[in-house]
């Protein structure tokens, strides 16, 4: 089909889109978007990402809200949940390794941050990294609703190649990050539901386990924080 589903793979192992192929023609590749009222017809694109016919367009629409009034909206596995799945694996994985006043030292500028952006250009960020480089961010939503979530990625700086490994890639695809474009200086993507300061600490904890496994990160060693509120 000569389009992008190659890299939307984090997408649908995360549960967050289901990828379907028209079986008559023209060849068209369809999705359902999760959301939370449920599933939603998504994009509905011909080969090479090009628009179709309408009234193709709009049968193929139709036959998706059908199909999506079928398909569970599953807690269980789904990356919404941060108590369950690789974000429990990931959060066992500092329990007993690292200090929880660390933990903690991380969750303070998460809480500081929530609701606190102006707008999409002048938002509060948190940013932890390490020594090598490697490097955790968030952006708080203006509602404080949602975090948006970066890992320092090998489009952004070339040297985090050496980092990704199978069981690096593997956290990373399992989280339902998103691979950035080939060629642009993306990094690895995603978002997080916040509802309190609960949150901000599992958060904080993800984040020391994804520092720890990606960037190889020691608890001997320390992360530095950044955070910034608009004023």
């Amino acid at each position: 089909m000569s389009n992008c589903l190659s890299r939307l793979v984090p997408r649908a192992l995360g549960g967050r889109r289901l990828y379907l192929r028209h079986r008559g023609k023209p060849a068209v590749s369809a999705e359902l978007v999760r959301t939370p009222q449920g599933w939603q017809p998504g994009q509905i694109l011909g080969k090479g990402n090009r628009a179709i016919d309408r009234t193709v367009e709009v049968q193929i629409a139709f036959e998706l809200k059908e199909l999506a009034a079928s398909v569970p909206c599953m807690d269980d596995g789904t990356l919404d949940n941060l108590h369950i799945g690789i974000f429990a694996e990931l959060r066992r994985d500092i329990l007993t390794r690292f200090d929880p006043d660390v933990v903690e030292r991380m969750a303070q500028p998460l809480r500081q941050i929530q609701g606190r952006s102006r707008s999409s250009r002048n938002g509060a960020f948190a940013i932890f990294s390490i020594e090598n480089g490697g490097f955790v961010q968030f952006l708080s939503s203006v509602d404080g609703a949602s975090y948006a979530c970066e890992i320092l990625s090998h489009q952004f700086q070339p040297h985090v190649a050496e980092f990704l490994e199978s069981r690096a890639v593997d956290t990373i695809v399992r989280a339902g990050f998103e691979w950035p474009q080939l060629g642009s200086t993306q990094n690895f993507y995603r978002q997080f539901a916040v509802s309190g300061p609960g949150d901000c600490r599992v958060l904080a904890e993800v984040t020391l386990a994804l520092l720890a496994r990606i960037f190889r990160h020691r608890p001997s060693e320390p992360v530095h924080v950044e955070c910034h509120v608009p004023s």
